[in-house]
């Protein structure tokens, strides 16, 4: 018997078992191993804010030059300007955050620094309120849920990275969280084109997938909106003698809601990896209109046009009388390198070339 034989009789044996598993009383916990959920991987996405910085001047362009001036004329900022800037990659993370900047991936509205180096992630419970209503003489009352709004909107959320040997992380975080600071001191300028649209330029959004065995099924995945950093961890620069090692980041961002498993958000990810909509407008679309269809690879290749196998897109896949939808990250992008080593050196998770050619068959 081939391997893919095997692997494909595995398959159908789970999905036996799993099936009885809901149908059916078994007695005892005599699953095989595949047919529980094991997801050694997860991938964030940080959409880049629109900070009303420049590393540059422009003497034809009015706003350009306030932007520009809001880097120059502040103590921190003033280091990333193009005349005092000390290395390209403090230049890009300047230009990532930046209102006018474009990073060298002239089409990447995510910060791919995140996505490739964030260590860990935590996911918080999505929770019911209740009330207590009815009672009787005795003081026997009738408990009710109510609302999960405390759970899922004004949190803080934190996840570890290594710093990189340039402190490139380091400086993405710095140059966001100082940029906060002057507006909220009023010592920058805000962004009058932003203002006029009601809309606040240091904000993000960030979205989480938890994914399968196989480094591209999603098993979960959510969103968290409006959010920002609160803090600039200097902490990681500690010292103690005899001590060498990795330097690990503990960053805090605020965020005003989050959501989870809702087809909008797979939507909005595509939406904002391809550029259709900006980057902090939720989906046109009418939520109750969704439909899986939306999302077949070939309906979401053809929204990407130019951009397959450049930007990471999500699409559902059919295997076994069973739709799953993947992630696939684009051969010519940056996220590339992620994960790259595992797929080369351990055989069973497959092909590194099919986990990241969208034109290659599924």
């Amino acid at each position: 018997m081939s391997y893919d034989d095997y692997k494909n009789k595995q398959i159908n044996l789970t999905n036996d078992w799993n099936k009885l598993a809901l149908e059916q009383f078994s007695g005892f916990d005599i699953h095989p191993y595949e047919s529980y959920l094991v997801t050694p991987f997860a991938l964030i996405f940080i959409t880049r804010p629109k900070l009303f910085i420049k590393t540059s001047p422009n003497d034809n362009n009015i706003l350009e030059n306030i932007a520009y001036k809001n880097m120059a004329l502040h103590p921190y900022l003033s280091r990333f300007t193009d005349e005092n800037v000390q290395n390209e990659k403090h230049k890009i993370a300047a230009n990532l955050l930046s209102y006018y900047g474009r990073s060298s991936l002239s089409n990447m509205n995510f910060i791919p620094i995140f996505t490739n180096k964030t260590r860990s992630f935590n996911v918080d419970l999505n929770t019911t309120s209740t009330a207590e209503q009815g009672a009787t003489k005795h003081g026997f009352r009738h408990i009710y849920p109510t609302h999960n709004v405390g759970s899922m909107s004004n949190g803080v959320l934190s996840f570890e990275l290594n710093e990189m040997h340039d402190l490139e992380i380091s400086t993405i975080v710095g140059i966001w969280f100082n940029t906060i600071l002057g507006l909220v001191n009023g010592e920058l300028r805000a962004n009058p084109n932003m203002v006029k649209d009601n809309r606040v330029d240091y904000v993000s959004s960030l979205y989480y997938f938890k994914l399968d065995r196989d480094a591209k099924t999603i098993k979960y995945w959510s969103k968290y909106t409006g959010l920002f950093p609160t803090n600039n961890p200097s902490d990681a620069f500690s010292w103690q003698a005899s001590s060498a090692g990795l330097t690990p980041m503990n960053i805090s961002f605020a965020f005003d809601s989050r959501e989870e498993l809702t087809l909008s958000i797979l939507d909005d990810f595509n939406n904002t990896s391809i550029g259709k909509t900006d980057i902090e407008t939720s989906s046109v679309i009418d939520l109750n209109i969704f439909s899986l269809s939306m999302f077949s690879k070939e309906n979401v290749l053809l929204k990407a046009g130019d951009l397959v196998n450049k930007v990471p897109l999500i699409y559902y896949t059919e295997r076994d009388n069973k739709k799953s939808f993947i992630i696939k990250l684009g051969t010519d992008s940056v996220y590339k390198s992620a994960g790259e080593e595992l797929f080369e050196s351990v055989g069973h998770f497959g092909s590194r070339y099919k986990l990241y050619d969208h034109n290659e068959e599924e």
